[in-house]
């Protein structure tokens, strides 16, 4: 009776160890079909190895790839159980490894008790990869291919319960480690294009920030030419030598007060240059407070000095610009250059806006309005809780209503291009860089448009606590 009692519990015991085995191995093949989801490398070997330590209840697990550069294979994924911060692990395997020579050979798990079951027919070969296995506290090592070459291998440390590998178990293995070497050149495929879109994204940047740089430059040479050609096409006519000195020196506090104006905007320049290499964190910023109306007071006349004596189809074009902005209101925390160009954009963006009705209205594009059309810009400024919003409008030709929502994209413009002495032509970037600028400043910026009538931009920043307490 009792050997048929213990028949009985040995054969409950089999039954339950396989009933575990089958588990393990179901959740081995759930890992394998989804390691193809993992697109960070990284990510993957790490969370496979420690996946492989809980289900096989092992002592630790460890994945190897091959490094072509370095010609080794190289440790990139450890677990251990209890975890470790250091593993001591090799941190790679030379090529030439017998182990490795065997594996790429053989296309077979090694299993390191069974090498020494031969320990007496041992070959030299054999010893070395016996040392080897347990150098790296193997016992048992599963190669992965790509197509016929040896990409990697897995190797596992002993199972807790002391069992041995069965078949069944290396089966299951070799498939999670072909599975795995699938999933590898998947995320290195993902994590290599992913560089490459870094690359054009950084390239791209660079290139904007090119054009910004040039963009706002261009308006200030052209600012800083008419202000030094005023005062010198005003004294062209006139005999030098026969003013009076009252006159002189009116003519020369004249020319002090544009050489001011030219300085200013030469500060500007240099201003915005570092402004916008800061967008791009090429450099740090520092915002300091600012004064919004007279940066406002300031663009409208930048925006006046670019557009004077502008002609549209033969009539010059002298929109009113309206500020409505109040003297006193708190300053924000910003850079005062980039903040002025913003506004001065805006400006701009809405007397073109003004240009390009007053063409479709003479080429009859448009219905006529009730009198002759010159356009009108209105600019204002109130603190509304601790946010300061400025409000540009003008009555030009609007934004139809499928581009709204596209004004701030890169590289996107309603304006014309290539019309004959228009000059209305964009390269969709103003927008885009007045959105980076003002969210930089934590700011807001929004457009409304309706079309052919009107158009708005709302700009709104963040008044500091302590302009908000002061108030």
């Amino acid at each position: 009776m009792a050997h048929y009692a213990n028949l009985h519990f040995q054969r409950r015991a089999e039954a339950a160890l396989l009933a575990e085995e089958r588990k393990a191995h179901e959740a081995l093949q759930q890992i394998s079909q989804n390691m193809m989801r993992f697109t960070r490398l990284k990510v993957l070997l790490e969370s496979s190895t420690k996946y492989l330590v809980r289900i096989l209840q092992v002592s630790h697990a460890a994945i190897y790839l091959f490094d072509e550069a370095k010609g080794v294979y190289e440790r990139r994924g450890v677990w251990h159980s209890p975890p470790r911060k250091e593993s001591p692990l090799p941190a790679s395997l030379p090529a030439e490894a017998a182990v490795l020579q065997d594996l790429a050979a053989g296309k077979l798990p090694r299993v390191r008790e069974e090498l020494r079951l031969q320990e007496r027919s041992m070959t030299p070969h054999w010893q070395t990869m016996v040392d080897e296995m347990e150098r790296l506290q193997a016992s048992v090592v599963i190669p992965a291919f790509k197509q016929t070459k040896l990409f990697g291998f897995m190797l596992l440390g002993e199972k807790r319960s002391r069992r041995i590998w069965s078949q069944d178990d290396l089966n299951v293995l070799m498939v999670v480690a072909n599975q795995a070497a699938l999933a590898v050149e998947n995320a290195q495929l993902h994590e290599a294009e992913e560089q490459r879109l870094i690359k054009e994204a950084i390239e791209q940047t660079a290139a904007d920030i090119s054009y910004g740089v040039s963009h706002q430059f261009n308006n200030r040479l052209y600012v800083i030419s008419i202000l030094a050609a005023m005062p010198v096409l005003a004294l062209a006519d006139k005999n030098l030598e026969a003013l009076s000195p009252e006159d002189a020196k009116t003519w020369l506090k004249r020319l002090v007060e544009e050489m001011k104006k030219i300085t200013t905007e030469a500060e500007m320049g240099g201003q915005i240059s570092k402004g916008i290499m800061s967008l791009a964190k090429a450099i740090p910023e520092e915002f300091k407070p600012a004064e919004i109306p007279p940066l406002i007071a300031h663009a409208i006349e930048f925006v006046r000095i670019k557009h004077a004596r502008e002609k549209v189809e033969g009539e010059e074009v002298e929109p009113a610009i309206l500020n409505e902005v109040p003297e006193h209101l708190a300053p924000i925390l910003g850079n005062a250059a980039q903040l002025h160009d913003s506004f001065m954009n805006l400006i701009d963006n809405a007397m073109d806006a003004i240009r390009e009705k007053i063409f479709r209205l003479h080429r009859g594009d448009l219905p006529a309005v009730p009198a002759p059309y010159k356009g009108q810009i209105r600019i204002q400024a109130a603190e509304r809780d601790s946010w300061l919003s400025v409000v540009i409008e003008d009555d030009g030709i609007g934004i139809e209503k499928e581009n709204l929502r596209k004004v701030f994209v890169p590289y996107f413009t309603t304006k014309a291009t290539g019309v004959k002495g228009r000059g209305l032509g964009g390269h969709g970037l103003g927008l885009y860089f007045i959105k980076k600028i003002v969210e930089a400043h934590q700011g807001k910026v929004y457009a409304q448009s309706e079309y052919p009538r009107w158009t708005r931009f709302t700009v709104e920043l963040p008044i500091p606590k302590e302009a908000c307490r002061a108030a």
